[in-house]
């Protein structure tokens, strides 16, 4: 073989591995436009690489195979990848520049007895159709359905040790997309009203938030994030909200705290997971646990700096709409809490 095909392989997986690790599992100072700037870079140079190479990658599904006129695969992961960072950046415009290319599913990977890429194209069908309201939300849960029964059989292979690594990063990518979606599509459904999902839904988010468990045990970093969407799955079934508290009081006192943490280290929490906790506490916490509507507008004002300073522009402009409304009420109240 050539030993510069064989170089530009490596260089392609090391360049998807980078970029992976960099979305799922960014370093404390580098979440926010860093973290984008940062992974962009990763899937630039993977897009390049795949427009120009003529060998092929172990990677899930088969692998980044290759042909005279450009790398398809390596294309189609780029692309996914870009997309999973514009959408954690609240950036849809370039997010929905992508879609062409991650619409267009590899033949090879179509073929492939690995679930992994399968789930990830369904996952983000769900994801995309939320966002762009393209389809109705019964359509919306089904793919997030399917999506999810396809990772759990993901979980269930054993993966060549050096694909294990992008392997298990992919999956809490996944996992991410349809936890986030399923939580979405119960507030949007739900609208002004906390009203608690129905028993299917809570056993689809249920199974999707075990996956996450599973991944947790070797990525300990995350475990945040597990405890965030605990919380969002009780407030889904309505359930006792003072373990609901304590659940969302794990990301949000840890604000205070761990300063300290190294970055990486596994007692580090995400910014974004802290906003998160701090939004859906002003907003879905009962008022026999968040009385005053001042308290509320707090919580999700702390959340929209922590936003501003991620630069997620689209949840910064859902806080504002949301402390406007929770300003209103305290201004039609005629007596002070």
């Amino acid at each position: 073989a050539d030993p510069l095909e064989h170089v530009a392989q490596m260089f392609r997986e090391y360049m998807l591995e980078k970029s992976l690790f960099s979305l799922v599992n960014p370093a404390k100072n580098k979440e926010g436009p860093s973290q984008s700037a940062e992974v962009l870079l990763y899937t630039q140079l993977l897009t390049d690489s795949a427009t120009s190479t003529t060998k092929s990658v172990s990677l899930p599904g088969g692998g980044i195979s290759t042909t005279k006129g450009g790398d398809e695969l390596g294309q189609w992961w780029s692309a996914i990848i870009t997309v999973a960072i514009n959408w954690l950046a609240g950036d849809e415009e370039n997010a929905e520049a992508q879609y062409p290319m991650c619409d267009s599913f590899p033949q090879k990977l179509q073929q492939s007895d690995d679930p992994l890429p399968k789930a990830i194209l369904v996952a983000y069908r769900a994801r995309r159709n939320l966002l762009s309201n393209t389809h109705g939300s019964t359509h919306c849960i089904r793919q997030c359905d399917r999506a999810g029964r396809l990772l759990r059989e993901s979980l269930k292979l054993s993966y060549a040790k050096q694909n294990e690594q992008i392997v298990q990063l992919l999956q809490l990518m996944v996992c991410d997309w349809l936890l986030t979606t399923r939580t979405e599509l119960w507030e949007k459904n739900s609208k002004d009203e906390n009203t608690t999902a129905s028993q299917t839904e809570m056993i689809a988010f249920q199974q999707d938030l075990n996956s996450l468990r599973k991944l947790a045990q070797a990525h300990k970093n995350i475990l945040s994030k597990v405890f965030l969407h605990e919380a969002t799955a009780r407030m889904m079934a309505g359930a006792s909200p003072a373990r609901t508290q304590q659940l969302l009081d794990r990301s949000i006192r840890r604000r205070h705290t761990s300063k300290t943490d190294k970055d990486g280290s596994e007692h580090s929490e995400s910014d974004r997971d802290q906003a998160k906790a701090l939004l859906m506490a002003g907003k879905h916490l009962p008022e026999n646990m968040l009385p005053c509507n001042e308290d509320r507008i707090a919580l999700i004002s702390e959340a929209s700096k922590m936003y501003e300073s991620l630069g997620d522009k689209k949840s910064l402009q859902n806080c504002r709409q949301m402390i406007m409304q929770f300003e209103d009420k305290v201004s039609a109240q005629t007596v002070l809490c």
